[in-house]
């Protein structure tokens, strides 16, 4: 008991540093949330407009408007409401090309049946009419230099995939790039109606609208399974995400050379553990110092008489 007794304000003594250290390592480099467990992701099923049998339906779509400052249009960033945004424009502060007399910018990401379909190749998903306009509804551009970007994903993730935009005169391909497993980005200097869209022919029926507003059965992605009921599931739309106000928090519209994006390590986190560390074996080295050796036994063993 005497050496447990001499040992115990050593163990205290860690602790109380340790305590000291965590606060000292939060105060220099605080956590504003807790650490995040980076596990296995599970992609979310895609979900249609039109869905296929047995695929998820009920497509939304969102939208939302900024200001003008300066004759400058505030940094636009909206994506549809899935888990995995299934279409998303970014733009940032000043990149659109703005009439005299505007004072907001309007935008809309609307999943709709298109008109027409590719002249070559087929549609893999949703079509999304995408629409920037002014206060005043007149349509807007952007700059080439400014890169204005669509992001779009795809129900398949073969990677011979491209962004297609019908304006009115029918399919073009945009220069795509592939940002990952069935996600895709194009930069774009006007908006219209964009898809994704896959080389050879569909092998299940896919719908279109008629001017009418009807719906004609014609072609459909590859690989979905049968062709199913095809009722139309309604767009919704929802508060846009991510739009805020300033240059200063705007996302990066360039297209990225990777499919992938790494992150630094966390350096306050780590450089509390070697030193907690650190601490420990401190403390346990100094207390095997202070230990004193048994006193020698006063046992001299039996005398005779």
């Amino acid at each position: 008991m005497p050496a447990l007794t001499r040992e115990r304000p050593a163990g205290i003594l860690a602790v109380i540093a340790g305590v000291l250290l965590i606060g000292l390592a939060q105060r220099i480099a605080p956590l504003a949330e807790p650490p995040l467990y980076d596990g296995v992701y599970v992609p979310q099923p895609y979900v249609w407009l039109v869905p296929p049998a047995g695929a998820k339906g009920g497509a939304k779509g969102a939208k939302g408007s900024v200001g003008v400052e300066g004759g400058a249009n505030k940094l636009v960033a909206v994506a549809t409401p899935e888990q995995d945004p299934q279409a998303q424009i970014l733009a940032t502060s000043g990149a659109l090309v703005l009439p005299a007399g505007s004072t907001s910018v309007d935008f809309s990401i609307e999943p709709v049946l298109p008109e027409r379909l590719p002249a070559a190749g087929h549609i893999d998903g949703n079509v999304y009419r995408i629409k920037v306009t002014n206060q005043a509804g007149t349509p807007l551009t952007a700059l080439a230099s400014a890169l204005v970007t669509i992001v779009m994903v795809s129900p398949h993730t073969d990677p011979d995939r491209t962004i297609e935009l019908d304006t009115g005169a029918g399919w073009q391909p945009l220069k795509t790039q592939n940002q990952g497993p069935g996600v895709w980005l194009a930069v774009v200097t006007e908006f219209g109606e964009f898809a994704v869209v896959a080389p050879g022919p569909a092998t299940v029926a896919y719908p279109t609208a008629t001017p009418a507003g009807g719906v004609v059965v014609s072609s459909a992605p590859s690989g979905a399974a049968g062709s199913g009921a095809l009722e139309p599931s309604p767009s919704e739309d929802v508060p846009s995400i991510g739009v805020v106000g300033g240059p200063s928090s705007a996302p990066s519209a360039a297209p990225s050379s990777s499919g992938s994006s790494g992150g630094s390590l966390p350096v306050a986190p780590i450089a509390l553990v070697v030193a907690l560390a650190a601490l420990a074996l401190i403390a346990v080295l100094w207390s095997r110092g202070r230990r004193k050796p048994p006193p020698p036994s006063s046992y001299r063993g039996a005398h005779r008489r």
